[in-house]
């Protein structure tokens, strides 16, 4: 193709994306209780837990509470205090890994 021809392919811009902050929530699900509850609860980060009426509403309820928890550490400016290893699972209980975004 000669220089000066009109081309049919689309013009790509590039522009700056800022940094997107993600976190990998690793969560603990237990089996749904006598009620049909469903526990839910981050492996390293010990005060994050929640429940739900099934699975997808734990995983929801637990995301909050992460989220919420790492935002207040770090609009203090203090330190997240993971755990040095994520807690074992208990018996029954079933592992998802939910990336957050921040």
């Amino acid at each position: 193709m000669a220089s000066g021809e009109p081309t049919n392919r689309p013009e790509h811009t590039v522009r700056e994306v800022p940094d997107v902050l993600v976190y990998n929530c690793h969560v603990y699900l237990s089996p749904p209780d006598e009620r049909g509850i469903v526990r839910s609860r981050a492996a390293s980060l010990v005060e994050v837990f929640a429940e739900g009426r099934n699975e997808r509403d734990a995983l929801r309820n637990v995301v909050q509470q992460f989220k919420a928890a790492i935002s207040r550490y770090t609009s203090r400016g203090e330190s997240i205090p993971w755990l040095a290893e994520a807690s074992p699972p208990q018996p029954g209980e079933t592992q998802r890994f939910v990336p957050v975004h921040f």
